[in-house]
C-alpha cells in the first residue's frame, strides 16, 4: 500500500559533500508513495547537462520516479526543467524535490507561484509542500 517512502541519499556517494560520515546511512522519508514506483527499477545517476539527458525522446516516460535534490534553483530556466522532469516520468510517476529555490540573480518564481505552475501548467498533483523560510547553507547536513 501507499505510505512512507524511505531513501538513503548518501549512501552510493560516499565520501562526497559528507560532513561527518556517521551520518551517510541516515534515511529521509518521502513522503507518500507507493513501492512500486521503485520495486525492481533501477537508479539512474547521470553526470550531463540535465535537459540534454533527460528530454530527448528516448527518456519519454522512462522513469517511475525522480528525485531532485538541491538541483531546481541551479535552472536557468525553471520551466525547462519542469517540463524535461514530466517527460521523464510514465504516468502516475512521483518527483520528490528537497532543497532551497534560493534562485540565482532573481531568476526564479516565488514559491507559491512554482506550486501553482507545477500544478496547472505541467499536471503535478502536489501531495506535500513546506517552505523552510531560512536559507540554507550548502555545506551542511543538519
Amino acid at each position: 500500500g501507499d505510505g512512507p517512502l524511505v531513501v538513503h541519499p548518501f549512501l552510493a556517494d560516499p565520501m562526497a559533500n559528507e560532513v561527518h560520515s556517521d551520518r551517510r546511512f541516515d534515511g529521509v522519508t518521502l513522503g507518500h508513495a507507493s513501492p512500486h514506483h521503485v520495486s525492481g527499477g533501477r537508479v539512474s545517476y547521470t553526470v550531463a547537462e540535465f535537459v540534454e539527458a533527460y528530454a530527448r525522446p528516448s527518456a519519454k516516460g522512462r522513469y517511475g520516479a525522480a528525485c531532485t535534490c538541491f538541483f531546481l534553483d541551479t535552472a536557468t530556466d525553471v520551466y525547462e526543467y519542469a517540463a524535461t522532469i514530466k517527460h521523464s516520468l510514465l504516468p502516475g510517476g512521483v518527483w520528490a524535490n528537497v532543497g532551497p529555490l534560493q534562485w540565482h540573480g532573481g531568476a526564479g518564481p516565488a514559491t507559491d507561484e512554482l506550486r501553482e505552475i507545477l500544478e496547472t501548467e505541467f499536471g503535478f498533483e502536489v501531495l506535500e509542500w513546506a517552505v523552510d523560510l531560512r536559507p540554507v547553507e550548502y555545506r551542511h547536513d543538519e
